[in-house]
């Protein structure tokens, strides 16, 4: 696995209190808060936003790779001096059910899957945030000149990775919203002893088990709607490994599992209802 600068971007920085230099002399006054680094497109939009109070990624105790190979946090440092950042060229990582480590590790620098979608060649601006005054650099992204998938190809693939990226964050939202529920419920149920509030208690419970476990988080159930979580993880690998425009298989996958989070959606919306009338 290549670890020179023509797969990532290396962000250097001289921060003090003018923000951002990159060779000069520093009076070594640290900042008062907390300074933010922001990726936009050409179009002003942030890609990616790191700050220096970022909470880091927890150790992840299912990791299937020993946890030498772990590429350890690397935080934005709010520290007078020289610092030099690596962006990947990738958005934020979506917030997925399931993690894991490709089987390429590099010692201390395997990073969790999944990663965010990688950028398209173009323009972009580094702004860097420190004590409310913004400094700005531009950067060029460019394409590996081996491959020769044309430009709108590369921007379908951009676009279809981050619809996934957000249907899997908002599928990791939902899931979180039932868990929570039934948490609720079981609490509830524990004081309620037997009754009819036990009952509607119990028949809420049920149909939220129906949207935490039916489906493609784990082996279908027999009887239970399928439900999106490894499904978008799997289409999502399937659209980021290769630089290519997706396939139209892969473009009908992604539509028919956002209707399927829409549906679960809306089932939420009712069942977030009911339990209101019964749920103290």
């Amino acid at each position: 696995m290549s670890k020179f600068p023509n797969v990532r971007d290396l962000i250097s920085r001289y921060l003090t209190t003018d923000g951002w230099q990159i060779i000069t002399a520093a009076d070594g006054t640290v900042p008062t808060g907390p300074i933010a680094l922001e990726v936009r497109d050409a179009a002003g939009r942030v890609v990616r936003r790191f700050a220096s109070d970022d909470v880091p990624e927890p150790p992840d105790s299912t990791a299937n790779i020993p946890p030498w190979w772990i590429r350890p946090p690397q935080p934005l440092s709010a520290a007078a001096g020289m610092h030099r950042f690596v962006w990947d060229l990738r958005g934020p990582p979506p917030a997925a059910t399931q993690h894991g480590y490709p089987i390429a590790a590099v010692y201390r620098d395997t990073p969790r899957e999944p990663r965010g979608p990688i950028v398209v060649p173009g323009r972009y601006t580094v702004r860097l945030t420190v004590d409310a005054r913004i400094h700005a650099e531009t950067l060029s992204v460019r394409m590996d000149p081996r491959v020769t998938t044309p430009p709108a190809g590369l921007v379908q693939q951009y676009t279809l990775a981050t619809q996934l990226a957000n249907a899997m964050r908002e599928d990791s939202t939902l899931l979180a919203q039932v868990r929570a529920l039934r948490a609720r419920l079981k609490d509830q149920r524990d004081q309620a002893g037997a009754g009819p509030r036990a009952d509607s208690l119990l028949a809420l419970d049920s149909r939220a088990d129906s949207l935490e476990n039916g489906g493609a988080r784990g082996q279908p159930a027999p009887g239970r709607p399928a439900q999106p979580g490894l499904a978008l993880a799997g289409l999502y690998d399937v659209v980021e490994e290769t630089d290519a425009a997706p396939t139209s298989q892969a473009v009908a996958g992604v539509a028919a599992l956002q209707r399927t989070l829409t549906g679960l959606r809306r089932r939420w919306t009712v069942l977030e209802r009911a339990a209101g009338r019964v749920v103290h």
